[in-house]
């Protein structure tokens, strides 16, 4: 049973409001914390409201069956269904409820939903039939979680209406395969949506030009004009 997650971490500005929010997830093992330093990083450059939830504790199979913080069970990082899906429509069921909450507490303020790797998988996994009007995702290091035979996306999608997408992800990751990662982009590009995609020289991680990037991605989508 999918424990209800603990308080978020919360970073936002002081002193001005914010322009957007972002709920932002973390990858798997981690917690709500581990993308604090980055969000606080980037507070200066774009002030935004960073909503940094932690995940549940639950066995994972592909660790031998221990209990680790995890958005869903994996049970194999090859294939774009190895999931226990249950457990993802529990923590969809959760991050709805979540993006709900950030909506009636800032009525009309962009709201943004992205992660890490597991975080991505299911930003990616909610963000096209979110409950309420999403800005944009953010998927780092992450593909589209898909049940054999299907596309991962939902079948009403409208192009003109979903929200746009940021992608990234390293050539040297050994953690999520980059094929996984580049099926994907292909899956949402044939979809007609918008992607913005990115590829790096990195391992499973996040680098200074992806941020650089992901920055003026978000400044383009809340129509800040670059200087």
């Amino acid at each position: 049973m999918l424990c209800e997650p603990v308080k978020s971490v919360i970073v936002e500005p002081t002193g001005t409001a914010p322009l957007a929010v972002i709920v932002f997830l973390h990858g798997l093992g981690a917690n709500g914390h581990d993308f604090e330093p980055i969000a606080r990083q980037l507070l200066p450059v774009l002030p935004m409201r960073w909503v940094l939830p932690h995940a549940p504790s639950m066995p994972v199979t592909i660790n031998g069956g221990m209990p680790m913080p995890a958005w869903y069970d994996l049970t194999d990082l090859s294939r774009a269904d190895g999931v226990d899906w249950q457990s993802v429509e529990r923590t969809k069921i959760y991050i709805r409820s979540l993006l709900e909450e950030e909506q009636a507490r800032n009525p009309g303020l962009p709201i943004f939903l992205g992660g890490f790797s597991q975080g991505a998988a299911i930003s990616l996994h909610c963000g096209y039939d979110a409950p309420v009007p999403i800005k944009g995702i953010v998927a780092l290091s992450g593909y589209l979680l898909a049940k054999s035979g299907q596309s991962g996306l939902p079948a009403q999608l409208a192009p003109e209406t979903a929200p746009a997408l940021f992608m990234g992800h390293g050539d040297w990751d050994d953690v999520v395969p980059p094929a996984l990662a580049s099926n994907s982009r292909d899956v949402i590009r044939e979809a007609g949506l918008d992607i913005e995609w990115h590829n790096y020289p990195m391992p499973h991680s996040v680098s200074p030009r992806e941020l650089q990037d992901l920055v003026f991605w978000l400044m383009r989508q809340l129509g800040i004009q670059l200087v």
